[in-house]
């Protein structure tokens, strides 16, 4: 695909609504509430005594969670990279909202989850400037930094080419994966830093969303060659998370115990074939009208979902104990996924309700 013709195609991408960008949207959501159950779900090989068969079940399951943020990034880029903007919409439409929401979400925590005194702004600001109010709003720092450099993020990939993108993806495979973890499991230190810092998440991500959605085709245009490269990157996200699964336990035997050094190493793969995946399957097959206003509903209030999941999941945790009672104790994995869901389900009706209010709704 030549350069103008990639051009035409970002153009129009940038004014049409994809419904696969919703599902991925609300598929990353989903794995967000489950990375935070911890011992409830995402954490069970560590914290519960259950037999090698099911730890290494609980290993694949948060190996698995592992493509949510990824995949934030990746829709991000896919949707405001293609974008032009002047300096002044940027910050007022994107950086301020995010930086009020950051601020806001984080007093909400600060004084109705953590129980300090609403009057203790010294103490908040400290906390807010110096490290996360809650550890759950860490992508909300990674976002306004991604949002601050969108600007040459726009410049870089406009004048990039298809070989130039396939150039990055290898590199962001490398240095964020096969050379970190031969790297660690020789007990080294590596000062190579310059492509460790490109592969960074809010850089390398949103540039393969801008990839993957505007520059590859469908998978009805695909050629053969392109069709083979898909196939074998199932193959590989495979691969990736026999991997890590491996390594871990591995790693656990030698050690005694199970640590996450290497929970994130592959991710890159299975995050890249993820995302490809919905979007050609989406494209291929047909959804119904009244589907598609179901997936946007539930994709529109999917980022207040994420600012209030871990108050509603410590709120609604009787949920999970009502399914482990009805699971049984020997799967702990499928009431945790249960929980989730109508953790997810009950914020997203909450969520629509607040954002009727237009204040709220301007920032969600």
């Amino acid at each position: 695909m030549t350069k103008e013709k990639s051009n035409v195609v970002v153009s129009e991408m940038a004014n049409t609504h994809y419904v696969y960008m919703d599902i991925i949207r609300i598929l990353a959501t989903y794995l967000v509430i489950f990375t935070h159950t911890g011992n409830l779900g995402s954490k069970l090989y560590i914290y519960g005594s259950y037999d090698k068969t099911h730890k290494l079940i609980y290993i694949i399951a948060d190996v698995l969670r592992c493509v949510n943020v990824p995949l934030f990034f990746m829709i991000s880029g896919a949707l405001l990279l293609p974008k032009q903007e002047s300096y002044k919409r940027l910050f007022s439409k994107r950086v301020a909202k995010y930086a009020i929401v950051l601020i806001i979400m984080s007093y909400f925590y600060f004084v109705v989850y953590y129980k300090n005194s609403w009057y203790d702004f010294k103490l908040f600001f400290e906390q807010l400037c110096t490290q996360y109010v809650t550890g759950l709003y860490w992508f909300l720092y990674a976002y306004l930094g991604y949002l601050l450099i969108l600007p040459f993020l726009r410049s870089m990939v406009n004048a990039m080419g298809k070989k130039d993108f396939r150039y990055f993806m290898v590199l962001g495979i490398l240095f964020k994966g096969i050379l970190n973890v031969g790297i660690g499991l020789c007990g080294w230190e590596s000062k190579f830093l310059v492509p460790f810092y490109l592969g960074e998440d809010a850089i390398f991500y949103p540039v393969m969303g801008f990839y993957f959605s505007n520059i590859i085709a469908t998978s009805d245009e695909m050629n053969r060659k392109e069709k083979r490269e898909l196939g074998a990157g199932c193959v590989l996200s495979l691969i990736c998370v026999l991997s890590t699964v491996y390594i871990m336990h591995w790693e656990a035997c030698i050690k005694g115990e199970y640590s996450e050094t290497y929970l994130m190493n592959f991710t890159v793969i299975p995050t890249l074939f993820t995302f490809m995946a919905i979007k050609c399957g989406c494209l291929k097959h047909n959804i119904s009208e009244r589907g598609r206003k179901v997936i946007k509903f539930i994709a529109d209030n999917s980022f207040g979902v994420y600012l209030f999941s871990t108050f509603a999941q410590v709120n609604l945790v009787g949920v999970y104990f009502f399914f482990f009672r009805l699971t049984g104790e020997k799967l702990p994995l499928i009431s945790s996924y249960l929980y989730v869901l109508v953790v997810m389900m009950v914020e997203v009706v909450v969520v629509a309700l607040l954002r009727k209010i237009p204040l709220i709704r301007k920032l969600m």
